[in-house]
């Protein structure tokens, strides 16, 4: 995760998968989530601000990977995580989620 340089200022997460074994089709869906931790009165929790999907084959680079951005309102400091759900044509996936590590950044989301 990070925020871009490029105007207008972005938090951005990417997602990928990567083929380390067997027989792989050689494209799969990548959706990617931008999580950001709120606070209110009631307790803090962790809300969706952006996501993102496309069909791509394996690897980490420019081309391989779904994005989700969501745009800052300010450079207010706030924790982001995100989590990738990867689905390979065919073959069942396992349960759960696997999120990234809390990350403080300097964008207040905008949404």
């Amino acid at each position: 995760m990070h925020v871009s340089k490029a105007q207008p200022r972005a938090a951005s997460a990417h997602g990928y998968w990567k083929q380390v074994a067997g027989t792989c089709p050689s494209t799969a869906n990548v959706d990617i989530f931008l999580q950001a931790r709120f606070c209110t009165p009631a307790g803090c929790g962790w809300r969706t601000v952006a996501s993102g999907s496309l069909n791509v084959r394996p690897g980490t680079g420019h081309g391989f990977r779904a994005t989700a951005r969501e745009a800052c309102s300010s450079s207010a400091t706030v924790g982001y995580r995100s989590f990738v759900d990867v689905d390979l044509p065919g073959i069942a996936d396992p349960p759960g989620d696997t999120f990234s590590p809390a990350m403080n950044l300097p964008c207040y989301p905008s949404s």
